[in-house]
């Protein structure tokens, strides 16, 4: 009899690895974890992010290799997986939140700087203006598109384009540099009228 038993046990413990569910509900939390890091990782931890979903392409393709099997299915290592997934993503939360504020800081002090050097722009067009009317024809183009685009950088902070907001101040900052070491040339030209057509003399706007 204790052989019969054996039989039935063995029997019995290969129909239950046979029939071993998947772990769908696991699998669907590691899936809402990764994309509910996506938009942050991929922006401020692109690094951890890309290893985040390689572990999950790994944990649905074991998944995926153990369905395709009639017999001895073993979703154990499928299920280390997804538990390391799910774990992983809550750590990079906080990397994202740190970083996202570096970010911040980065874009807002740029922006500072950007406006600092704008307005020493338009304080010097505006004194140079008031002496020669050509002045201010000449170059209200590039003085107001300064502005304009101190503007946008403002909304990308506001929507929490750090990066770009960061890169675009810098972009600004040398658009107003070149333009201040223009409108400086006028100033210490005696008698400038208006801004020659050759390049070299003094008044000639750089081009950006």
């Amino acid at each position: 009899m204790s052989e019969l038993y054996k039989i039935i046990a063995a029997s019995l413990c290969v129909a239950f690895i046979a029939c071993a569910k998947p772990p769908t509900e696991k699998l669907q939390q590691a899936e809402s974890a990764v994309e509910t890091t996506r938009e942050g990782g991929q922006r401020y931890a692109q690094d951890e992010f890309q290893a985040l979903e390689r572990k999950l392409a790994d944990a649905r393709t074991e998944v995926a290799a153990q369905n395709d099997k009639t017999l001895g299915r073993d979703f154990g290592n499928a299920e280390k997986l997804l538990d390391e997934v799910i774990a992983d993503a809550q750590k990079i939360t906080p990397v994202i939140e740190q970083r996202k504020m570096e970010e911040k800081t980065k874009a807002t002090q740029a922006l500072e700087a950007a406006r600092e050097l704008t307005t020493k722009v338009r304080s010097l067009y505006e004194n140079l203006g008031s002496q020669d009317a050509t002045i201010l024809s000449d170059y209200r183009g590039r003085v107001e598109g300064l502005n304009a685009e101190l503007t946008t950088i403002q909304s990308a902070i506001e929507g929490g384009d750090f990066v770009e907001a960061a890169q675009h101040s810098t972009a600004v900052q040398q658009k107003a540099q070149a333009l201040l070491g223009d409108l400086e040339r006028i100033a210490n030209t005696p008698n400038e009228e208006a801004p020659p057509g050759t390049e070299g003399e003094p008044g000639k706007p750089t081009p950006l």
